[in-house]
């Protein structure tokens, strides 16, 4: 349905459910007006920029009831066995994004690693499990404006797995995964090629 405002959406009791692909800095303000409104959120990540924000969320939807999801478009399952350990890099050039909102600290407060790299965060989370502990670099190296441009996180998964993400965002567009199982591995890169060995 069409409507003006956020806030008439809210007011329409024939809207069951939101999708929120809306700039990062107002999620969980949508969020929040959508729990109170009794709306099921489906939200394009990240879902919230803080942690403190995302369990605020996340409590006032499961306090009236309501579903909620957030969207990644790049989930995937192989037969490679137990998993061992996952790499990856997903990179582009946002020098030219000056100006825009996702060139904000604000918006963007890991660079790249909000808009790209939690692609395969999310990724990583689907085929292993929960992070238990991050070890993370994020700072400017290139881009001209306020944001980081690079970013390296080393992560320890609760099953014992390791894992490494890295972003750049001053440079040509990459995406590789390579996962590593006791039956084998596997490497996607440009999105679409998969090359995988068997032990």
């Amino acid at each position: 349905r069409l409507h003006e405002t956020y806030d008439a959406l809210m007011a329409d009791s024939r809207v069951e459910a939101v999708v929120l692909a809306s700039p990062h800095t107002v999620h969980f303000e949508q969020i929040m007006k959508a729990a109170e409104a009794g709306k099921h959120v489906f939200c394009e990540k990240p879902f919230c920029l803080s942690g403190a924000e995302a369990r605020t969320a996340l409590d006032a939807l499961a306090s009236n009831g309501l579903k909620v999801a957030i969207g990644h478009n790049r989930r995937f399952s192989g037969g490679l066995g137990d998993m061992i350990q996952i790499e990856g890099n997903f990179s582009a050039n946002m020098a030219g994004y000056g100006g825009e909102w996702r060139a904000s600290r604000e918006e963007s407060p890991a660079g790249g690693m909000t808009s790209l790299g939690i692609h395969a965060l999310d990724m990583f989370i689907n085929l292993f499990g929960r992070i238990a502990s991050v070890q993370a670099i994020s700072k400017r190296v290139a881009i001209p404006y306020d944001i980081d441009d690079a970013t390296a996180i080393l992560m320890e998964f609760e099953g014992g797995q390791l894992g490494y993400l890295g972003t750049v965002a001053a440079t040509g567009s990459l995406w590789q995964v390579r996962t590593f199982g006791t039956k084998g591995w596997g490497c996607i890169f440009a999105h679409d090629e998969f090359t995988a060995q068997k032990t």
